[in-house]
């Protein structure tokens, strides 16, 4: 255990080096390339966050989910990878198996619904549900384009656990606890992974640490519940250092505060 925990800070020492010598890379100029995301000192990047919160990963494992992480988040237009990986971290923990008792499977938790939607064939196969994962973000993301970019990303965490059609009733996040700390949960994860401290909500103190409710109906929506598997709690409190991953783009304040 002491020789994974020195691996990852001296991992994270080298992640601060690329990070301070990284260019910046911005989307909206149009100047973002494929080999600009793609390099190995990001894929190692990733792998050191992956096996934080899965210690028991294989290597080959991590490698595969870093690699589909920066590629499909890429082919889909997603600003920021980081933002797939912290739904991914919520989800699943990184469990390609996961299973919730709802239903959800794989590495992003897609019901199986939404992931015939979205053209996955195996939602246990690691590119395939990763692939699966990005596209219906960007889906909801495009969904919420008119908002602004705070209540877009919130709005897209609240379509990818509740349905977009609750969030389009609620015109905005909608009234349920579990979707609340879920939108809360997986942007303290995302900007725990950009190397920033956590955010609180407006009202109900944080609710960061606190487990998403396991049962939930879902009626043609993605249901993301916890997956049955065991595994660390995507806490921002419980990570010994940063987590910092380079990238263009820093997520916005805090999230809304919902009436």
């Amino acid at each position: 255990m002491r020789s994974s925990f020195l691996k990852l800070v001296v991992g994270l020492v080298v992640l601060t080096a690329v990070i301070l010598t990284s260019p910046s890379i911005s989307l909206a100029e149009g100047s973002r390339k494929l080999e600009d995301v793609y390099t190995q000192e990001r894929i190692d990047c990733y792998k050191n966050v992956i096996k934080y919160y899965n210690p028991s990963i294989q290597d080959a494992t991590a490698e595969r989910i870093a690699k589909a992480i920066i590629y499909y988040s890429y082919l889909q237009k997603i600003e920021d990878d980081r933002f797939v990986a912290a739904v991914i971290t919520v989800e699943s923990m990184f469990n390609p198996g996961a299973i919730s008792r709802s239903g959800a499977q794989g590495l992003g938790q897609l019901m199986p619904g939404t992931a015939s939607d979205m053209q996955v064939k195996n939602a246990f196969n690691i590119e395939d549900n990763v692939w699966g994962s990005c596209k219906y973000l960007k889906i909801q993301l495009d969904r919420f384009s008119n908002l602004p970019r705070q209540q877009q990303y919130e709005c897209t965490l609240a379509a990818y656990n509740a349905g977009p059609g609750a969030v389009m009733r609620s015109g905005g996040i909608p009234p349920y606890q579990e979707t609340q700390e879920y939108v809360v949960k997986v942007i303290n994860v995302w900007r725990q992974i950009s190397g920033l401290p956590p955010v609180k909500p407006k009202k109900g103190g944080n609710t960061a640490d606190k487990s998403a409710a396991a049962t939930k109906s879902s009626t043609g929506s993605n249901s993301v519940n916890s997956p049955s598997t065991k595994t660390k709690s995507a806490s921002y409190k419980k990570a010994p250092v940063k987590m910092e991953i380079e990238s263009h783009y820093i997520y916005i304040e805090e999230p809304v505060e919902e009436e």
